[in-house]
């Protein structure tokens, strides 16, 4: 909703200042682009300038500057009413720092009030830039609705608060599915070969499979790790085996079906943060 108001705002704005433009002749355009210019110039010079001691120059600058942006006022037909900036250098020269500082940034204010009052883009400028807005509000529309239509289409991560068939000894066996990726203290399996079997109690057509490594330090300690699959918890299908460091191992599956997914260690301890699979119900 704010966004869409402030495209709204600003395509009144761009609106209004094409009308302003068309406003000029020839003349008065090519004058008020060139004044703009010579402004924006000494503003940007300003800039660059850090020194204390050149703090007289850039309000010399800027005071330079606010006179520019009223001359492109005056030939725009804009009223003014405010006084010119005085632009003789030893005047800033004698003022005190603190006082200073105070008339540099009233200036800045008063530039930037003159650039607002006189439009000097051209129509070229400000229809390109309308095509640009409208191109790109167009490119995020697009780019929402293919991440929500993603989104909505892709399979969830069936693993959450399953079943487990555990082999071997197993510490805090739950933390394998709890949905939580990040911890210093992993689930953990010692024994001949440890494994975890998710139950996802009934057939599921998976999509991935990814698991999360444990970050205390001993990521190594599990490899080589299989992931296997099954539909009756009797029969093993092995679907990879990874045998170097990994911090997400995904694993994709394409489809296949299968009621158990089992994560083996060829060592004796199995040590993972998070198993997540990923699939939708298959009769």
């Amino acid at each position: 909703m704010v966004a869409a108001r402030a495209r709204l705002v600003e395509a009144v704005l761009l609106n209004d200042a094409e009308r302003r433009v068309n406003g000029y002749d020839a003349v008065q355009a090519e004058r008020i682009r060139l004044l703009s210019a010579a402004a924006s110039a000494r503003v940007a010079a300003s800039r660059k300038l850090g020194a204390p001691s050149l703090d007289p120059v850039v309000a010399k600058l800027l005071a330079d500057a606010v006179a520019l942006r009223r001359e492109a006022a005056r030939v725009a037909g804009v009223a003014d009413t405010e006084e010119s900036a005085n632009t003789d250098l030893a005047y800033y020269d004698a003022l005190p720092r603190r006082e200073l500082l105070d008339v540099i940034e009233s200036l800045r204010r008063a530039e930037k009030a003159g650039r607002d009052a006189v439009e000097h883009r051209s129509v070229a400028y400000i229809r390109g830039a309308r095509f640009g807005r409208t191109a790109a509000l167009a490119v995020i529309a697009a780019w929402l609705i293919v991440t929500l239509v993603s989104w909505w289409r892709a399979p969830p991560n069936v693993a959450g608060r399953r079943s487990l068939v555990i082999q071997g000894v197993a510490h805090t066996p739950e933390q394998f599915v709890d949905g939580v990726r990040e911890t210093l203290t992993p689930a953990w399996i010692v024994g001949d070969a440890p494994s975890v079997a998710i139950d996802l109690a009934g057939p599921y057509a998976i999509d991935s499979v990814r698991m999360y490594n444990r970050e205390d330090g001993s990521y190594d300690t599990s490899l080589p790790i299989d992931l296997e699959t099954s539909l009756d918890g009797v029969k093993w299908k092995l679907q990879e085996r990874r045998r170097d460091h990994f911090t997400v191992w995904k694993v994709p599956l394409h489809g296949e079906r299968a009621r158990y997914v089992r994560v083996r260690s060829e060592t004796r301890q199995l040590a993972l943060n998070e198993i997540e699979v990923y699939g939708r119900f298959s009769r």
